[in-house]
């Protein structure tokens, strides 16, 4: 049963893969009605809450947007940053809601960037402990690493809150401020929406794993 879980889990993966690329592409070619592009939205967004120091730079890549903390800047996909799309002001406004998030210290955004360090190495090691302890029969070291994974799928459930939280705020302020219309907003919300239905699958995915490890330890200790 947890099998077929998982591997449902998967296709769920790939379809909110497809999903939010197929729904970024159809809203791309729909121009918001404030002429802003991705850049002005972002812009704007960013110097109304006071965070005009923070940059914002293009980078190379489909989807490759997102907010750098450490450095403190907003960098956009070079669609996102240039076109002035539905689709190039939904995903900007909302890495700038991440912006916002840092400056208010957004509780499950300050515990997310707390506990990044850990969570490096715990998903580097969980899964050399894991085939290490089912190869020798150890349950000591699955254990471990079961422990180990289980900070790793910590995070991610952590940042399900983190990226709606961005999506909402994002939201707010593009109507408040005027930059989509009443109209527009469904074709906002169909953007952000996909897009996180991709952590929802990461995290239900890490989840399930966790499960089957902890059965499979479960087990062996009561063989």
């Amino acid at each position: 049963m947890m099998y077929l879980l998982i591997i449902i889990a998967f296709g769920f993966s790939l379809w909110a893969q497809f999903r939010v690329q197929g729904t970024f592409k159809k809203w791309s070619t729909v121009p918001s009605q404030s002429g802003m592009t991705g850049y002005d939205a972002a812009r704007h967004m960013l110097d109304s809450n006071g965070l005009h120091d923070i940059p914002i730079e293009p980078v190379r890549g489909a989807l490759s947007d997102h907010y750098d903390p450490i450095h403190r800047v907003v960098r956009l996909s070079e669609p996102v940053y240039y076109e002035n799309s539905i689709s190039a002001i939904s995903v900007a406004c909302h890495e700038v809601g991440h912006a916002i998030q840092h400056k208010q210290h957004y509780p499950m955004l300050v515990l997310r960037h707390r506990i990044f360090p850990i969570v490096n190495f715990a998903s580097g090691i969980a899964p050399l402990l894991i085939i290490a302890g089912f190869l020798f029969q150890w349950a000591g070291l699955l254990g471990l690493g079961i422990v180990f994974f289980s900070v790793a799928v910590a995070f991610q459930l952590i940042t399900l809150p983190v990226e709606f939280n961005a999506s909402n705020r994002a939201r707010d302020i593009m109507v408040s401020e005027g930059y989509i219309t009443n109209d527009e907003e469904r074709g906002v919300a169909k953007v952000l929406n996909s897009a996180a239905l991709t952590y929802v699958a990461a995290a239900l995915i890490s989840v399930l794993e966790l499960l089957r490890y902890i059965m499979i330890f479960a087990n062996n200790n009561r063989d």
